[in-house]
C-alpha cells in the first residue's frame, strides 16, 4: 500500500517522487521484509477448517500479530515476486525480532487452520513446506530476493522457547477457527 496524493499528479517529477515517498515512509513507518518460499499463486482460494474459503494471499495477510507487536497483523505487505517465485512480506522494522522469531512456526500455524487435504493449495511441496530468504532494496526501490540466502528455521529452538512466552499458536487458532468469524 502507498500513499499518493491525487491533486498535482501531472505535475509528477523527482522531487514530488521522492516527497511522495518520504511521506509513505513518514504514513507506515520504517519497514523490513523478507521472502517466503514454496507457496502457491497467491490468488489460489484454500479452505479453513471453519469452512470459510479465501484466498492464500488474505490468508497470509491476515495472520494475527504477535502480542507486543505495533500493527494487529503479522504482515503489512504480502506480494508475489514473479521472477524468483518467491513471496515478499513487509512488516514494521520495529517488530524486527518478534518476526524473525516466528518464522519457525509460521508453517504450522498455516496447517493448523487449513481443512482436511488443502495443503496442496498452499505449498508447492507439502513435505517441504516454506523456506524463507533475505531481500534486498534496489536504488530504485524495488524489493527482490537474495536467492542465495533460503533457510528454514530450526523449529526446536524458535518455536518452543518463543511461541510458548507469547502464546501466538492459541491467538492464530482463535483468529482462524472461530466459529462465527466476519473477518473474511
Amino acid at each position: 500500500m502507498i500513499f499518493i496524493p491525487t491533486a498535482d499528479i501531472q505535475k509528477s517529477n523527482n522531487d514530488l517522487r521522492q516527497k511522495i515517498i518520504f511521506n509513505h515512509e513518514s504514513f507506515i513507518g520504517e519497514e523490513s521484509y523478507f521472502s517466503i518460499g514454496g507457496l502457491q499463486n497467491l490468488k489460489t482460494l484454500v479452505l479453513l477448517k471453519n469452512g470459510t474459503s479465501i484466498t492464500l494471499h488474505h490468508l497470509l495477510k491476515s495472520i494475527p500479530a504477535s502480542q507486543g507487536m505495533s500493527r494487529p497483523q503479522l504482515f503489512f505487505q504480502v506480494e508475489p515476486n514473479s521472477g524468483a517465485h518467491v513471496t515478499i512480506v513487509t512488516f514494521q522494522s520495529q517488530d524486527h525480532d518478534l518476526v524473525m522469531d516466528r518464522q519457525a512456526s509460521l508453517e504450522n500455524e498455516i496447517r493448523q487452520v487449513l481443512a482436511s487435504d488443502q495443503t496442496q493449495n498452499v505449498f508447492k511441496n507439502d513435505s517441504e513446506g516454506i523456506w524463507f530468504g533475505a531481500v534486498t532494496k534496489t536504488k530504485e526501490g524495488n524489493i527482490k530476493p537474495l536467492s542465495s540466502n533460503l533457510f528454514k528455521p530450526d523449529i526446536e529452538y524458535s518455536s518452543h522457547r518463543e511461541f510458548a512466552r507469547h502464546g501466538w499458536d492459541h491467538a492464530f487458532r482463535k483468529y482462524f477457527l472461530h466459529e462465527n468469524s466476519s473477518r473474511y
